[in-house]
């Protein structure tokens, strides 16, 4: 659900400023207007271009189940369609 938030808070992004937000590994967005501050599995995100898509990496937090974990999404931005991928479970 993280990354799917993410994906459409760049979707809107893009609407309003021709392009997409691409950003390192951070907590918090504040052009997109996300952050992981209430979020107890995931702790960091950031989203970069991939080649006619891109992509957020969601990063687990250390101490919960979630440690360890990446959960990857792939946006492709001429089918508009969305990839997810598992890493670390």
């Amino acid at each position: 659900a993280f990354v799917e938030k993410v994906v459409a808070q760049e979707r809107i992004y893009r609407a309003n400023h021709s392009n997409f937000d691409f950003f390192s590994t951070t907590r918090e967005n504040s052009k997109l207007n996300i952050n992981t501050n209430d979020n107890k599995y995931f702790s960091t995100f950031s989203v970069d271009n991939s080649k006619g898509s891109f992509r957020v990496v969601v990063y687990g937090t250390d101490g919960t189940k979630a440690s360890g974990v990446q959960i990857i999404g792939i946006y492709n931005t001429s089918t508009n369609g969305l990839t997810i991928e598992e890493h670390g479970l």
